[in-house]
């Protein structure tokens, strides 16, 4: 997101399509990258270019990062990113793909986690700031496990008429009197400004 203080520090799947293992991608791990300072920011690896042969997974992972756009926007998406029958790795007994986004926003660290039985079911969904549980939320049982409104500054939040019908961290953001800063608004903001753009046999977009 252009001119934002979030950034993406590091993302990881599991199970995803042509994902089996979990998958780890370290935008923090620039090493001795000093060949070309102009792709760093704040310590950060934002510009990259990832490359390989046809069918070695490349389209999977953007589709994979760009998840987070079904689970908290109402923005356009790809119709792979709907495709039920190749949602979850064929060679992995779990019965969910698991989705992890760590962003850094000023001095905190913003965890979030969540996992999906199919292209648009919740089953699990977390957010840490800086290593202390905002909320826990299991979509089996309807149940939100554990819930600290101070941690994300929402003291104002009632939770009784959260019914697991979207994600929880949405909720949070469209039924608490947040600030505009607060970290909450600005993961949903950093998830509304996504992209995710092709033109191959025909042009398409996520975001």
């Amino acid at each position: 997101k252009k001119g934002a203080s979030i950034m993406l520090k590091s993302f990881s799947v599991e199970n995803y399509k042509s994902f089996n293992k979990k998958v780890i991608f370290d935008f923090s791990n620039i090493s001795d990258y000093q060949f070309n300072k102009n792709c760093i920011r704040n310590s950060l690896l934002n510009k990259a270019i990832i490359f390989g042969a046809n069918g070695s997974g490349k389209s999977n992972l953007g589709l994979a990062i760009f998840d987070i756009i079904q689970v908290l926007t109402d923005k356009n998406l790809e119709p792979k990113m709907l495709d039920q029958s190749s949602f979850l790795n064929i060679n992995s007994n779990l019965p969910y793909a698991e989705f992890s986004y760590t962003f850094l926003l000023s001095d905190n660290t913003v965890e979030y986690l969540y996992r999906k039985s199919n292209p648009t079911t919740l089953i699990y969904e977390t957010l840490k700031i800086n290593g202390t549980t905002a909320f826990i939320c299991d979509f089996k049982k309807n149940l939100i496990t554990e819930f600290s409104a101070d941690v994300i500054n929402a003291s104002n939040l009632s939770i009784d008429t959260f019914h697991g019908d979207i994600s929880f961290l949405r909720y949070i953001n469209a039924n608490a009197s947040l600030a505009q800063d607060n970290i909450i608004r600005e993961v949903i903001d950093f998830a509304n400004s996504m992209l995710w753009f092709r033109s191959l046999q025909q042009n398409g977009y996520i975001g």
